[in-house]
């Protein structure tokens, strides 16, 4: 008799990836504000602070074609903050020298149905109306991505069969089923394996199921997602440090 496990005994599992991208994307521009710009936007954050709903409705700035609403208030080292469905934009004050003129985030959805070279050509046009740009748009932080459903047990993957430098690694759960996991998280590189159609059954993403059906998604199937983060100092590592260098090495 032969020892040999039968090739009918053995599981197979399929495994198909839906789409692959970029989920979250944070730049920051070197430059200056313009004396033009700073009298604008002191003047809406103070209509934005109004006790009169009018008045703070007419907190609003028109760039490029994209409609910001002004914040009344600002973020961390940043004077002014400007959003709209796209794109969060926190600005520096006039004569501002040890931070960047600007520091945005743009929007999952954007990045999703636009793709990141039209977001970022997009914000680069948007902030040539606020200031003088010196530099490219370097990275602050980016969140690779892939979609896919499987009937592999991923409940069944333990701590030890994960490849990492990472010291934490932590499940989750959702009414006590296996959810996903986290890896290194507070890292300068970190991971998450999650369940999108749990998440999405909590903040529904119309366009994103959209895409899952054009890539062969069946409507029934759990869609998992495994997410990387790199923050700057892991960008730094790679000599990542504008998104042009991010493109290049992605193609």
């Amino acid at each position: 008799s032969s020892n040999t496990v039968p090739s009918t005994s053995i599981n197979t599992y399929n495994t198909k990836i839906l789409r692959t991208g970029i989920d979250s994307l944070y730049l920051s521009y070197q430059g200056a504000l313009t004396e033009e710009s700073s009298i604008k936007l002191t003047e809406l954050k103070k209509l934005a602070q109004s006790n009169e709903p009018s008045s703070v409705s007419l907190a609003q700035m028109e760039l490029n074609e994209h409609v910001f609403e002004v914040s009344d208030r600002g973020r961390n080292v940043y004077a002014f903050v400007l959003k709209d469905n796209w794109y969060q934009i926190s600005v520096a004050k006039l004569g501002a020298i040890r931070v960047p003129l600007v520091y945005s985030q743009l929007s999952s959805e954007l990045l999703t149905k636009q793709g990141a070279d039209f977001a970022v050509l997009e914000l680069s046009e948007i902030v040539k109306y606020l200031g003088t740009v010196t530099e490219e748009p370097a990275i602050s932080r980016v969140d690779l991505c892939v979609d896919f459903v499987t009937d592999y047990p991923l409940s069944e993957i333990k701590d030890s069969d994960w490849v990492t430098r990472a010291d934490v690694i932590s499940s989750h759960s959702s009414r006590r089923k296996f959810s996903g996991c986290s890896i290194g998280s507070g890292g300068s590189i970190s991971a998450r394996l999650y369940n999108k159609t749990v998440e999405m059954k909590r903040v529904p993403r119309p366009y994103l199921e959209q895409i899952h059906r054009e890539c062969g998604w069946d409507g029934t199937q759990q869609v998992w997602r495994l997410e990387f983060q790199f923050m700057r100092a892991a960008l730094r590592e790679l000599d990542l440090k504008y998104f042009s260098n991010l493109n290049d090495s992605l193609s």
